[in-house]
């Protein structure tokens, strides 16, 4: 059984959307139903159990896990959550409100948004069987430990290689491009012919207008 790239970043997203409109007065100031709240908040917990098996070797068979079944319930119910918020017009959306919950911004929104001139770096936390999970931080000087993206910025762009170890430092025509995610930290997943290969990993910064920013310098990471 395969990993989905879907999935992990479904989860990275979610993990921060959830907690966010769980958070002291967020619901109650988006008029989000106490209902709503309960119900995504069950559907994350089922979520987070077959995640847990779903990331782990030794439990990731379909016998045990059916991702695609909560995934299923879960990611339409966020998309229209998201898509109920920007139609009320009872309620003033916030930067920071389009940023935790992934809300798309239109980008007439802000007509003013510079292209990002920022590089991210990038760091790997941790490395477990075809995933590793990657940091992209902000370089800025005393924002380096900083979770929140740059102001201004909307997603991370992301494309990454699989090679042999020994081999040369391949083309940037040669990598894989990945959805862009709204979050600075991520798992990236391979597959079992990728496994025990020398990856690298390329970022950037993309706004709301979906202008790219520079992009980082390949990142070198092992994969087991």
């Amino acid at each position: 059984m395969k990993y989905s790239q879907i999935y992990f970043d479904f989860d990275a997203e979610i993990l921060e959307s959830i907690a966010y409109i769980l958070s002291l007065g967020v619901a109650g100031r988006l008029e989000i139903a106490d209902t709503k709240v309960a119900s995504i908040t069950a559907h994350r917990a089922t979520w987070n159990a077959k995640m847990i098996l779903y990331k782990a070797a030794e439990t990731h068979t379909a016998a045990v896990i059916d991702m695609k079944a909560i995934y299923a319930i879960l990611h339409p119910e966020m998309e229209n959550l998201k898509k109920q918020l920007k139609a009320n017009t009872d309620i003033v959306l916030t930067g920071t409100d389009y940023t935790k919950i992934h809300i798309h911004e239109d980008a007439d929104a802000r007509v003013h948004v510079p292209k990002p001139t920022i590089t991210p770096g990038n760091s790997t936390s941790n490395t477990s069987h075809c995933a590793n999970k990657f940091f992209a931080f902000n370089p800025t000087e005393g924002e380096e430990a900083k979770k929140a993206l740059p102001v201004d910025v909307k997603k991370i762009g992301r494309k990454v290689y699989y090679a042999n170890h020994g081999d040369p430092l391949p083309a940037l025509d040669k990598y894989t491009l990945l959805d862009a995610i709204g979050t600075s930290t991520f798992t990236i997943v391979c597959t079992a012919e990728q496994a025990h290969k020398q990856g690298y990993l390329i970022t950037w910064y993309i706004n709301n207008r979906g202008e790219a920013g520079p992009e980082s310098d390949p990142f070198p990471f092992d994969t087991v």
